[in-house]
């Protein structure tokens, strides 16, 4: 009797521990894909050719616009929600995002006229932005690299995240040739003529984009890697040995006017204390200044002589000087600090800008690659802005009188050719009479000076600790 007691107490555990075997292994496949968990969603099927996006697909998906840069070959991506802006360099194959830089080995944007036209002049002429009779489509690996960080999706949301799971599982597996899109060549089903045109039309844009990803990877312009391509511009380690002050305006252009006072007048005289107190404090630097006096120098010649004291050896800081005016109103105030960058958002900013960079350059358009490989310089944008932003905290917590207004980036002239760490400083508004009083009291000058000073120690300091921001 005990002994069948024993016995049932036995086959009672061994089916507890049998099912709870069963429970185990069942959860554990939770989270593996099975064969109907790894279908992509037809709307994301239908609108993939080869690992690539209808274009126009993803711009409704993820309320997104965008512009071509005909010169350089870039497509400007925004992003409506959050007014940020994705580029894409499709003849280097690298997007750039805030301070992210990824390169691809695939060719990111593939571009398809569907129209014939042997019209050489057109074919030279045409305008993608409006043009309807091109097709337009972007490779997956750059939505799924950015996914959820600047492809939000606003609609198909489910679709496009058990697409993103999928090729996350794909690439976990090191399988990063897949094809979600698979044409049947053979008569396995009986199609109907309908279904079999379909087929036939599908295959021959898989082919036209074949054959455009070939001719691109023939291309001896295109740079698979981005430090391949960049390596020219990024500047090795050097030493740092130069600051130099450049005065805005000068001679013939006065700049900013108020009453009898002058924006050249208040740029030279801040710019020459400055001078002064930097020559006093730094004996192993070489201080330099773009004007001395009342001259008139173009934005060309400006950046001529920064970029003269950036040797193999040596660089430095530079540090403009300006004073800001609002005509339209005396409410305007504060001093303003602006660092390098070229996606300008704000529209003060660009008016701004558009000024200062009209006075004193005979260019009308600069070539904007220029613009592209400086980008690429993520050690120069870095350093720029790490002195813009520390100079700006310091002198917040002065208590000045003439407040801190606003720390931005901006692509004035002067600081986006010059090829050392550049800030440019607007010392407050002309036409605000509490920044007017202000300007060339004790106080002001005081902070301003002991701001920059503490703002170069810490620059130093941490340019060397770190071989040029390289670390």
């Amino acid at each position: 009797m005990k002994l069948d007691k024993k016995l049932k107490n036995k086959v009672f555990y061994f089916f507890i521990f049998s099912l709870f075997l069963i429970l185990l292994i069942n959860n554990l496949n939770i989270n593996s894909f099975s064969e109907e968990e790894v279908l992509i969603p037809d709307i994301i099927k239908n609108n993939l050719v080869n690992d690539y996006f209808n274009f126009n697909f993803i711009l409704k998906s993820f309320d997104l616009s965008f512009i071509y840069n005909y010169e350089d070959f870039c497509f400007d991506i925004k992003n409506k929600d959050t007014n940020l802006t994705l580029r894409i360099n499709n003849r280097k194959n690298i997007s750039i995002y805030k301070y992210i830089f990824k390169t691809f080995s695939e060719p990111l944007i593939i571009i398809i006229n569907d129209k014939e036209n042997n019209n050489q002049e057109e074919k030279n002429n045409f305008n993608l932005n409006k043009n309807i009779d091109f097709k337009i489509f972007i490779n997956s690996d750059i939505v799924y690299y950015y996914y959820k960080i600047f492809f939000i999706p606003k609609n198909y949301k489910d679709e496009f995240d058990k697409w993103f799971q999928y090729k996350k599982y794909l690439k976990e597996l090191k399988l990063l040739n897949y094809k979600p899109i698979e044409s049947y060549t053979e008569n396995i089903f009986d199609l109907n003529k309908v279904e079999k045109e379909k087929i036939e039309e599908d295959n021959k844009k898989d082919n036209i984009i074949k054959e455009e990803i070939e001719k691109k990877k023939q291309d001896e312009n295109v740079v698979k890697n981005y430090y391949d391509f960049a390596k020219k511009e990024i500047f090795e380690y050097k030493r740092l040995k130069y600051i130099i002050i450049d005065p805005g305006h000068g001679g013939k252009d006065p700049g900013a006017i108020y009453g009898n006072i002058k924006e050249k007048d208040v740029n030279l005289y801040i710019s020459n204390i400055l001078f002064s107190e930097l020559n006093k404090k730094y004996s192993d630097f070489i201080i330099l200044m773009t004007r001395k006096d009342d001259r008139y120098i173009s934005l060309e010649d400006r950046v001529k002589f920064i970029n003269n004291y950036n040797t193999k050896e040596y660089t430095g800081l530079m540090i403009s000087i300006h004073c800001n005016s609002n005509p339209l109103s005396n409410k305007s105030n504060g001093l303003e600090v602006y660092y390098l960058d070229y996606n300008i958002a704000d529209s003060k900013i660009k008016d701004l800008v558009s000024t200062e960079n009209n006075l004193g350059t005979n260019n009308s358009k600069e070539d904007l690659n220029y613009f592209i490989n400086r980008i690429l310089n993520e050690n120069l944008i870095y350093a720029s802005n790490f002195f813009a932003k520390t100079f700006y905290e310091i002198y917040k917590n002065k208590k000045p009188v003439i407040l801190p207004n606003k720390l931005a980036g901006a692509p004035f002239y002067v600081i986006a050719y010059s090829e050392i760490p550049s800030i440019l400083i607007e010392l407050g508004y002309l036409t605000n009479q509490n920044d007017l009083k202000n300007l060339l009291s004790k106080k002001f000058i005081d902070d301003f000076i002991s701001s920059i000073l503490e703002a170069i120690d810490i620059f130093i300091k941490n340019y060397n600790d770190t071989k040029g921001f390289k670390k």
